[in-house]
């Protein structure tokens, strides 16, 4: 638990402290939102889980239609497996994304790291870091947007399972 709470500090100070490292407009903000996610096995998934997420982000223009984004976020994976109820699995996450916007649409795409914070008291333990990658829409209007973002998992969680989970929520950007 230590390690993960140093992890934590580490990302923290290295998000906002890197606010000033790349030049170019940039805007900041912060997303939260209601959160599906499921652990998908070769044999099948489990039943949805439905939980959030919150977080804070970063983004820069690349090109006038084109940002650069990354930030720090908080969710709640896992699912609800038969047999055993509500598995739940707590993630800090740090997405890296591309943005690409038309007019007050946008769509976005990339990747980032996980890692484990919180887990459901079980006797197989997840492992403790996962990759997922994503896609998603959104729409802008005034200064708040409003996205919808699928991730799947490319690391095995535990045996045979991956993580994968929808999002959609609303950010506040300034």
């Amino acid at each position: 638990m230590r390690k993960n709470v140093f992890v934590l500090a580490i990302l923290i100070v290295a998000f906002f402290s890197s606010q000033n490292a790349m030049a170019g407009d940039k805007s900041y903000g912060v997303r939260a939102g209601w959160q599906s996610a499921m652990l998908k096995y070769s044999g099948g998934d489990s039943d949805n889980l439905s939980s959030y997420y919150l977080g804070g982000y970063l983004e820069h223009d690349v090109i006038p239609f084109l940002k650069f984004g990354y930030g720090l976020e908080y969710a709640q994976m896992g699912g609800k497996v038969e047999g055993f109820g509500d598995y739940k699995l707590g993630y800090v996450g740090v997405p890296l994304y591309l943005k690409a916007k038309v007019g007050p649409l946008y769509a976005l795409a990339g990747s980032g790291i996980n890692f484990k914070i919180s887990e459901t008291d079980v006797e197989e333990k997840a492992k403790s870091t996962d990759v997922p990658v994503f896609a998603g829409i959104g729409v802008n209007f005034l200064m708040l947007s409003l996205e919808a973002r699928y991730h799947w998992g490319m690391m095995e969680v535990q045996e045979d399972a991956k993580n994968q989970y929808l999002q959609v929520g609303l950010a506040v950007h300034f």
